[in-house]
């Protein structure tokens, strides 16, 4: 699961517990477990932005296969969402 969002802050491991905490009270440890890590990464990293220009979804479901993602090999994933920063309203 990576997880990029500007409210995730620099307390990645509150970010991480508080996932897990709801990972577990919707799937159980099973679900989980099926999870092979839990990463947090700045929203304004390149390669996070790179995928938000490839790829816009927001509460769907785009599917990724056998792909590499921020230096890590993803055998299998979903998107949920994925979206462009919203640039600051003019003055």
């Amino acid at each position: 699961m990576i997880v990029s969002a500007p409210w995730a802050g620099e307390d990645k491991r509150s970010v991480v517990d508080y996932f897990v905490g709801q990972i577990k009270s919707r799937l159980g440890e099973q679900g989980l477990t099926s999870l092979s890590r839990i990463v947090v990464i700045d929203p304004q990293d390149a390669a996070v932005q790179a995928l938000n220009r490839e790829i816009q979804i927001e509460h769907g479901r785009v599917e990724v296969r056998d792909s590499t993602f921020f230096g890590l090999t993803v055998k299998h994933a979903y998107i949920i969402t994925s979206q462009r920063p919203q640039a600051p309203a003019a003055a």
